[in-house]
């Protein structure tokens, strides 16, 4: 787990800004730019990414050693450093190809070689599991080969894509408002890098010992899990093309009608989890971990509770980066370097005083950039009543469900939490009767009729 989080500290950090330039004038360029400027953007942003990525595997490599004695594994094996290196190239690659495809609404494709990734990796580890040969370094080796595998995959269905656009040629994009835009998200996300998980890890490592990373690291991986349903991320890379096209036409209605329905629904999304956690947490870390992580549900539930402000922030700053304020998300990244220390500090406290500062620090970065994106956009702005409802909802939820622990076990006294948070989701509304709009935009036919109905209960009778 250390050692995935340090691979994965080095994909912000080797970003050098072009992912963030990538998902912003791609959309634009696959219609508007001429189709030798569209391939010349894309062959050398390819071509700089993966330059940046083998510097930083070699990089990696010749400090493996000091590292690995610096966060205190048992042993230093040389090969584990070379495989590490490999995997920085593989993995991260992967990814920004798949995000490319998906900047160039091949979104299908992108979430099938994403799909394969933790399902070749769980057939890798159970094929070893079963020959009993489950060592880092074939571990290493599995992630190695089910990432080149998707990264070939992704190369492949990129080279189609191209040759299947066909750009008008009516604008042509400047490289050097590209560049700017790119050299202020760089310095926002070699920032962004003290946050991540992989950072985060290798604190923890440091203050508290590898085991104790090894728990945190497995406890956040969890939360990872649910992160990837939140709408922000799974809608993201076609609301981002949305929201660009609703700045460019100065549809600023839709724009702030979108932005206040993603900030509101991550939260309904993520606060079930927190309320689930909050009765059972210790029972289903435990039976997740198969008895190797106990006791540890406040951990937990601060953690899920530290996602749902980490999502607010990301909408946020995706906000800003369309509405071009690169150089406000640079000077909000700052904020970041709040997380390493004060998950730090907590440590003093264990694994559950790391997720204390964790939440603390996400908290306040969310807040302080709720609050830059409404002052340089006053005509933004969040439906706050509703997200209490919400809040509402999911206390009542726990207040109900803690007494049923000790009669029927923790375990089912979470498991009615859902339940009963979405029965109070009737009582409190969350939804405004603009939410719904939007939502039964997407849907046609019977079922966005009945869609109306359940929205029309869910929805309070104004209009924010």
């Amino acid at each position: 787990m250390v050692i995935l989080g340090i691979v994965e500290i080095c994909r912000p950090l080797s970003s050098l800004g072009l992912l963030p330039a990538v998902q912003q004038y791609l959309p634009e360029m696959a219609i508007h730019a001429s189709p030798g400027q569209l391939r010349h953007f894309v062959r050398w942003t390819t071509a700089a990414r993966f330059a940046a990525l083998a510097a930083f595997g070699a990089l990696l490599y010749l400090l493996w050693t000091p590292l690995a004695h610096w966060l205190q594994f048992e042993s230093v094996d040389p090969a584990h450093a070379w495989l590490a290196s490999v995997l920085v190239v593989t993995l991260i690659g992967a990814g920004f190809t798949e995000n490319i495809l998906e900047a160039l609404l091949e979104q299908r494709f992108a979430q099938l070689i994403r799909a394969l990734s933790p399902i070749g990796r769980l057939l890798g580890l159970f094929a070893l599991s079963i020959a009993g040969e489950a060592t880092l370094a074939r571990m290493l080796w599995i992630d190695i080969v089910v990432s080149a595998f998707c990264l070939l995959l992704a190369e492949l269905a990129l080279l189609r894509q191209l040759s299947r656009l066909r750009p008008d040629g009516s604008r042509r994009f400047d490289y050097r408002e590209i560049l700017t835009f790119a050299w202020h998200l760089s310095g926002a996300q070699v920032l962004n890098a003290a946050a991540s998980s992989g950072t985060l890890r290798v604190v923890v490592a440091a203050a508290l010992g590898v085991s104790s990373a090894g728990q945190f690291a497995f406890l956040h991986q969890l939360l990872t899990h649910v992160k990837r349903f939140l709408p922000s991320l799974l809608f993201v890379n076609l609301l981002r093309p949305m929201l660009i096209a609703a700045n460019v036409q100065d549809r600023r209605n839709d724009m702030a009608a979108a932005a206040s329905l993603l900030w509101k629904s991550n939260a309904l999304t993520v606060l079930p989890v927190v309320g689930v956690l909050a009765v059972g947490g210790d029972a289903i870390g435990s039976m997740l971990s198969g008895g190797r992580v106990m006791g540890e549900g406040l951990a937990l539930t601060l953690l899920a509770t530290a996602t749902m402000f980490a999502s607010q922030i990301q909408i946020s700053s995706t906000i800003l980066q369309v509405l071009r304020h690169s150089k406000a998300v640079r000077s909000l990244s700052v904020l970041a370097l709040l997380s390493p220390a004060l998950v730090y500090v907590g440590s003093a406290w264990a694994i559950a005083g790391a997720a204390a500062g964790l939440t603390a620090s996400s908290w306040l970065r969310s807040w302080l950039t709720l609050r830059l994106v409404t002052s340089c956009e006053p005509w933004l702005h969040r439906d706050a009543a509703g997200t209490l409802r919400a809040v509402a909802a999911v206390i009542l939820a726990v207040a109900v469900a803690w007494p049923s622990r000790e009669p029927f076990g923790s375990v089912v006294a979470a498991a009615a939490v859902p339940v009963i948070y979405l029965s109070a989701l009737f009582l409190f509304r969350p939804l405004s009767m603009t939410d719904s709009h939007i939502v039964l935009r997407a849907f046609e036919g019977r079922f966005r009729s009945h869609l109306q109905r359940l929205l029309t209960v869910l929805s309070r009778r104004v209009g924010h």
